[in-house]
């Protein structure tokens, strides 16, 4: 299993999917974070981008992830590097976002339907 390291992005993100497991958001985030290890589990190379919508009085704006299969130069152990986008807190920001990394998954009209959505360029 590759390495998780968290690289320009906030404390909270890198934790929340160890400490929030049974809230429905926590749940679908741990789900993301599952599709992420077992996508980097399975490819040599890639990126793979999240969001995370602003969710009232737990996240003040929406948040695009981005990781990328990479390997320390060291150990050649793979690992997963992250960066956090913050943008803006309306929804339709979130969505817009989405449809432009991914414009074949179209009608999505609920941001929170992005939560557990991973998408991966192999």
């Amino acid at each position: 299993m590759p390495l998780f390291i968290t690289k320009l992005i906030e404390y909270q993100i890198s934790t929340i999917f160890i400490t929030d497991k049974t809230s429905d958001t926590g749940k679908k985030e741990f789900e993301v974070y599952k599709k992420l290890f077992n996508w980097a589990d399975k490819n040599d190379e890639g990126i793979a981008v999240w969001f995370s919508p602003a969710l009232e009085n737990k996240y003040p704006c929406n948040k695009a992830v981005v990781s990328k299969i990479a390997y320390d130069p060291e150990t050649m152990q793979k690992v997963i590097l992250n960066g956090a986008i913050l943008f803006g807190n309306e929804a339709e920001l979130c969505i817009e976002a989405f449809s432009v990394i991914a414009p074949e998954i179209k009608e999505i009209k609920d941001p929170e339907l992005l939560r557990n959505m991973l998408i991966t360029v192999v």
